[in-house]
C-alpha cells in the first residue's frame, strides 16, 4: 500500500477507535517508499497464510512486524492494513480491546 492508502486506514481507525493525534506527526515521517516496502512484505506474508486455521503466533509476528517497522505503526494499525487483505486471519484489534 502506498503512504497515503496508510494514511487513510489511519483515518479510519481514529474515525472508530481512540483518537492518537499525537502518532500524526510519526505517520507523516514514513516515506512512501518505505510504507510501500513494509506492507509488500507484510501482504506477501498475510497472503501465504493457509485458509484452512492451522497458523500460529509466528505466522502473525511474521505479518505484523514488518508494518510496525513504520513509525506510528503498532499492532492494531498493522492489524487494520491486514484485515482489509486477509479478514478471514485479520480481524481489526480495537485499541480498547488491547487495553483491557
Amino acid at each position: 500500500i502506498s503512504k497515503e492508502e496508510l494514511m487513510v486506514v489511519v483515518s479510519w481507525k481514529f474515525s472508530v477507535g481512540k483518537k492518537r493525534p499525537a502518532l500524526m506527526k510519526h505517520l507523516n515521517s514514513n516515506t512512501d517508499k518505505s510504507v510501500k516496502e513494509c506492507s509488500k512484505n507484510a501482504i506477501a506474508h498475510a497472503r501465504s497464510i493457509e485458509a484452512s486455521g492451522n497458523w500460529n503466533d509466528d505466522d502473525m509476528k511474521r505479518c505484523i512486524n514488518p508494518l510496525t517497522e513504520l513509525s506510528g505503526v503498532g499492532p492494531a494499525t498493522a492489524s487494520a492494513v491486514l484485515s482489509m487483505i486477509r479478514p478471514d486471519v485479520f480481524p481489526y484489534m480495537y485499541d480498547e480491546c488491547i487495553d483491557t
